[in-house]
């Protein structure tokens, strides 16, 4: 009896300390099948930043990705405000105009093209 219960001591010492590595494992196992999954999701479109402007001073800058990926019939429409007195040239993918006020403006531009495909991206221009 004496030699079974020091057996089962050592056994449950050698289990105890494996167990201990289960919830590593167990957190791989899940990270690995978790980046596996079918989802697809939209990945984050980066900010784009545009050529810094001048008040006053006439500006005429294309749309960056959405410009040169855009088809013949391209349609470009703000989603929120370009700097004052400045706008998106719709059939160009331009932004232009001359700017009226000094900042940092942040827009969104959508191109629908009549394919039915699409695109949009987030801008930041400077007015100094």
């Amino acid at each position: 009896m004496i030699r079974n219960s020091r057996y089962m001591k050592n056994w449950l010492k050698t289990m105890n300390s494996r167990r201990s590595k289960w919830p590593v494992l167990f957190a791989l196992m899940f990270a690995v099948l978790a980046s596996c999954s079918d989802r697809k999701e939209k990945p984050l479109a980066p900010l784009t930043y545009l050529p810094e402007a001048t008040v006053g001073v006439f500006y005429d800058e294309p749309l960056g990705s959405l410009e040169a990926e855009k088809q013949t019939g391209s349609n470009f429409t703000p989603i929120g405000e370009p700097p004052p007195g400045m706008s998106v040239d719709g059939g160009r993918g331009y932004l232009t105009g001359t700017p009226t006020t000094a900042g940092t403006y942040n827009f969104k531009v959508e191109r629908t093209d009549p394919s039915g495909g699409g695109a949009s991206a987030d801008f930041s221009i400077k007015v100094s």
